[in-house]
């Protein structure tokens, strides 16, 4: 169903009525929930292009768990940094060793990737670079 449509309730039986209101609390609950999730990325970017590290650090963790929690729920849809984020663990924790290590490194992973987007060569491979930002940070972090 196209976001903002209503939905159309075409038998009046007691069922077919309370379906229909299923779905438009859980289409309200979704808006919600996306509405949250693209805030918290908005002041995430804010945060980065103001340079603040403290700021950007602190919102980092709240922003990764809210998309995290929306992919569960099926209210975002996987999409190629989802992958992206599972194969860039699963290599950051061979490396490291612990779980909470690689799950820092993976955030800080993308932040960085974000903040060098512009010295990204369109055309050349997207994944050796990412894993390539990944490795450096994992061996800095172990030195």
């Amino acid at each position: 169903m196209p976001q903002g449509q209503p939905t159309k309730v075409k038998k009046r039986k007691k069922s077919v009525i309370k379906r229909a209101q299923q779905a438009r609390q859980r289409a309200e609950v979704n808006r919600a929930n996306r509405t949250r999730v693209r805030s918290l990325i908005r002041r995430l970017r804010t945060a980065i292009g103001a340079k603040d590290a403290t700021a950007a650090g602190n919102l980092l963790h709240v922003t990764m768990s809210a998309i995290d929690r929306a992919l569960t729920k099926g209210v975002l849809h996987e999409n190629t940094a989802n992958r992206y984020k599972s194969r860039l663990f699963a290599f950051l924790y061979h490396l490291m060793g612990d779980r909470g290590a690689a799950e820092d490194l993976v955030g800080e992973t993308f932040l960085r990737v974000y903040l060098a987007r512009a010295r990204y060569r369109s055309g050349t491979a997207f994944v050796p670079w990412l894993f390539t930002i990944a490795r450096n940070l994992a061996l800095g972090e172990l030195r």
